[in-house]
């Protein structure tokens, strides 16, 4: 029952994020690779940009994406984490992960 009240809990969030999924954002892939995961693209607008980092393998998977970050704030996320790094972002998920990371560059 737990379990069910918190994936209730994460769709309303969700929902009050799901602009970042419709118009007026574009998409970028910052790390799709054939039979690879984690699978992590950019939504961004003018005024905004998220990460989504989605990992359904079983193994914790690691990437990094290049670029200038400054700071990295978690909206939805499950078993999933990113740091900033000097280069870039460095990404973990564990098995069956996903995440929605509000990013700005520097």
């Amino acid at each position: 029952i737990n379990s069910d009240y918190h994936r209730r809990y994460d769709i309303l969030k969700l929902n009050s994020f799901i602009f970042v999924f419709g118009k007026g954002f574009n998409i970028e892939f910052l790390y799709a690779e054939e039979n690879s995961y984690p699978l992590v693209y950019k939504r961004f607008n003018q005024k905004e940009e998220y990460c989504v980092v989605l990992n359904p393998s079983g193994k914790r998977q690691t990437t990094f994406v290049a670029g200038n970050y400054k700071k990295v704030t978690p909206i939805l996320v499950e078993r999933c984490r990113i740091e900033v790094g000097v280069r870039g972002l460095n990404i973990s998920s564990d098995g069956v992960s996903y995440g929605i990371f509000k990013i700005e560059k520097e």
